[in-house]
This record gives C-alpha cells, sequence and structure tokens, in this order.
C-alpha cells in the first residue's frame, strides 16, 4: 500500500520531522528483541512517526506470527489520526499517551506544527471509542507530574494556550481508568494490581479530598497525602515530635 507522506512542518513546509531509526534498522533491532521473549514499546509522536511504526511493527508481525498480545507497544502515539488509531487496534497495538506533554509544550508545537496539528495530539477519545488498549502516565522523568494533573488534562484539554482539541476529552473515570485498570491490563498485571480488591497488591494512594469532587484547578495540583506500595508506606507526612 502506498500512503500519502506527512505533511510538512506549518514553520518549514521542507520538512517533515526527523527519524531516530530508519525503518529496515527498526524492524532489525525490534525482532532482535522479540526473539529474547521481551516486549518493545517504541516512541512515536508526530504523524509520520506513528505511521512508520505501524509499518515496522506490521512487519515484524508478519515475520513473527504468534507473538503473544502486548509484546508491541507504542509510547505517546502523537498525532494519530483516525486513520492510523483503526490500524493500530486491528494490528493489536496498544499505545500509552501522556497528557502533561501537551499542556506544557501546546506554545512551542503550535509554533512548529500549527494550531490543527496540536488540537489533534493525544486523542484519547479516538483511542476508547476504536476499542484500543490504552494506558496513560506522566512520561517521567521526562515530566514531573502527578497523576492527577495528567487526569485534569485529558478531562479538560486544558494547556498553556488554553483549550485544544475539546473533541478529544474524556471522562473523569475513563481517565482514572488509563492510568489504573487499563495500564495493568496493558503490563499483564491486571490479576495483581490495578484495583483495590482481595488477592492483589496493596498500590494505593490517599487523598486529603475526593479527587472525583474537585473543582478543575484544585485536581491539577492535587497530590496524594499517603502513597502505599505493596502495602508498604513509600510516601507520607514527615514524623513529628
Amino acid at each position: 500500500m502506498i500512503r500519502a507522506p506527512a505533511p510538512p512542518y506549518a514553520c518549514d513546509h521542507g520538512f517533515s520531522g526527523t527519524l531516530t531509526w530508519e525503518p529496515d534498522a527498526l524492524v532489525e533491532a525490534v525482532e532482535a528483541v522479540v526473539r529474547r521473549g521481551w516486549r518493545v514499546g517504541t516512541h512515536a509522536y508526530g504523524d509520520r512517526a506513528v505511521r512508520i511504526l505501524l509499518d515496522v511493527y506490521e512487519r515484524v508481525l508478519r515475520n513473527h506470527p504468534g507473538l503473544p498480545a502486548g509484546t508491541l507497544v507504542m509510547e505517546h502515539g502523537g498525532l494519530a489520526g483516525p486513520e492510523q488509531q483503526a490500524r493500530a487496534v486491528a494490528l493489536g497495538i496498544p499505545v500509552t499517551i501522556q497528557q502533561p506533554l501537551l499542556h506544557d509544550t501546546a506554545d512551542v508545537e503550535r509554533e512548529f506544527w500549527g494550531a490543527e496539528r496540536v488540537a489533534a495530539l493525544f486523542p484519547a477519545r479516538g483511542w476508547l471509542d476504536r476499542g484500543a488498549l490504552v494506558a496513560a502516565g506522566s512520561d517521567f522523568p521526562v515530566g514531573r507530574f502527578g497523576a492527577m494533573r495528567s487526569v485534569w488534562g485529558m478531562t479538560t484539554r486544558q494547556t498553556v494556550i488554553g483549550v485544544q482539541g475539546s473533541e478529544h476529552s474524556i471522562s473523569y473515570d475513563e481517565a482514572v481508568a488509563l492510568h489504573t485498570t487499563r495500564a495493568a491490563r496493558l503490563f499483564g498485571e491486571e490479576h495483581l494490581r490495578g484495583t483495590l480488591t482481595p488477592g492483589r497488591l496493596a498500590d494505593l494512594t490517599v487523598w486529603d479530598q475526593d479527587p472525583a469532587r474537585c473543582p478543575g484547578d484544585e485536581l491539577r495540583d492535587l497530590n496524594p497525602t499517603h502513597t502505599v506500595v505493596g502495602r508498604a508506606l513509600v510516601h507520607g507526612p514527615e514524623p513529628t515530635g
């Protein structure tokens, strides 16, 4: 299939981004990894990058039939349009999205990509509606963001230059699931974590107010008062006395 090239940058009509890997070399590298039984997460942020990564993953799947589900993961999936979203779902490729990256860099991205592309970044609504396995995170340590900053961004699509792409917003419950149950499913650990139920690891956070009832700006900056990992307290108030 012959696909049209990605549109050029808004600031330079002769430039369509830079590839860290050439497709043939990336196929070779990914195949070397999957032959060892490991999983692969590959970063793809622009529309050209998403298209090429799906080309690469399709070749790997063709050369290695029967790979376990979730072996090949797309990190970011920035600027994945409806056609690319549908293609990723058909190939069984999960995706992770990091909403705070849009919030903090929207002004710079608009300068390089243009307003239309910035509004299309991290289309969570489309991914979910097409049945994709999607998980979410902060992209730490690139971004030192609390989980609720990501949830807030997914529900509001707010950025440093205002709301971008409101049609891609999702509900609070959906956004929380992307960070919990869906993340556990992506890792194949839904039997271990993701929900507070008997038999699963005691990984939890404690808040001084209900995040689901916080006004928008308060949710953005809300941080847990206590964090428990595997029933051990790893973060909490400083001891007194």
